[in-house]
């Protein structure tokens, strides 16, 4: 009896597998008859043993109609020699279980089509690109996000996320479809660059020692220069509860730094009976910064009511950012090991511009 199956039609990389395995296999699916077999020529180079293993089957003679348990053992052994996903490995044994050969052809074809279109989503998706009206917003939104009073971890779980949702909810254009996985990365890559470029600003300039900005009234405003963000008396605390962890933790890389700092957030609200205790702590920082560094009511700066003069996308982006969970920490050195996103350095370039 002589298989359907020959070198030329069999996938290279299960040539690879163990020569016990081929042939058990082929033992198994290719009773022995009377008629002799001609010996294989021997490959240049080798011996018989390689020449009779290139010429064995490497897969079972299955039946037009019906399957046999020889395809579902011999799915297990090629299994062995491959790496699949969870998911992908189920799908192999539910495909070897199959018993007839026109259902297995059509789950292979529907495979074929989900494979063309996810290229033709891939191809789309290659095509996109942040326009720089896109780019603008964007670094507005973070810069909002960094600078919002309500923020509770500025390198919490999914950061991107909140933010790319408040732009949503406001109805941002030229945001891509969520569908469009690609693009979608590309608007998340680029939020979390924004992000790390103001959060080392936010810490670089509260680190200064320069006497122009020791007041926390001149230092916010100069944190919120050349954007539509106007300060409220909950900036000024914000700015001083920063300035406070960078004296406490002086020590800190700046990836531990705003860990910590979430940390602290995070130990604040959970360790309060309520938020007007978290509230406490806050006013508490902040009434003692103004007796360090002066109080803003002896600047020109004013600030504006939270209620009734901040903008609606900044409202919007308010309360994403008061969802945002931090990222735990389990002891020293910690900070590499749980960090959920790897940032990069960006540019601050357009950000003073937002509209709905």
């Amino acid at each position: 009896m002589t298989s359907s199956f020959t070198n030329e039609n069999i996938d290279p990389q299960l040539l690879a597998l163990d020569p016990t395995q081929i042939l058990l296999a082929r033992i198994r699916n290719n009773p022995t008859t009377a008629d002799a077999t001609p010996e294989p020529p021997l490959p240049e180079g080798g011996n018989r043993e390689d020449a009779e293993m290139l010429a064995a089957p490497l897969l079972p003679t299955v039946s037009s109609t019906t399957s046999t348990p020889s395809l579902v053992v011999f799915g297990r052994l090629v299994k062995r020699k491959t790496e699949l996903s969870d998911s992908s490995s189920v799908a192999f044994d539910q495909f070897c279980q199959v018993r007839c050969a026109d259902e297995r052809q059509v789950l292979i074809f529907t495979q074929l089509l989900e494979l063309a279109d996810l290229a033709r989503r891939n191809e789309k998706a290659s095509t996109y690109a942040l326009s720089p009206e896109l780019t603008k917003k964007i670094g507005a939104y973070v810069k909002a996000f960094v600078f919002s009073p309500t923020t509770t971890a500025y390198r919490g779980l999914n950061v991107g996320e909140h933010i790319m949702k408040a732009m949503q909810e406001c109805k941002v254009k030229d945001l891509p479809d969520e569908e469009d996985t690609i693009a979608v990365d590309m608007v998340l890559d680029k939020i979390r660059d924004k992000g790390t470029h103001h959060r080392n600003i936010f810490k670089t300039k509260s680190m200064e020692k320069k006497s122009t900005l020791r007041n926390v009234a001149v230092l916010t405003h100069k944190l919120l220069k050349n954007s539509n963000i106007k300060p409220t008396v909950q900036s000024y605390q914000q700015t001083a509860f920063i300035r406070w962890c960078i004296q406490s933790y002086p020590v800190l890389s700046d990836e531990e730094f705003w860990l910590k700092v979430d940390s602290t957030i995070a130990t604040f609200r959970t360790g309060s009976k309520c938020s007007a205790d978290v509230d406490k702590i806050f006013t508490e920082i902040y009434e003692s910064d103004k007796k360090t560094y002066g109080d803003p009511t002896d600047t020109d700066y004013k600030t504006v009511d939270a209620a009734t003069s901040i903008p609606q996308w900044q409202v919007m982006l308010r309360k994403q950012a008061d969802k945002v969970q931090p990222t735990l920490q389990s002891g020293p050195g910690s900070a590499s090991k749980k960090r959920r996103i790897e940032d990069e350095e960006g540019d601050d370039s357009g950000v003073e511009s937002v509209s709905g």
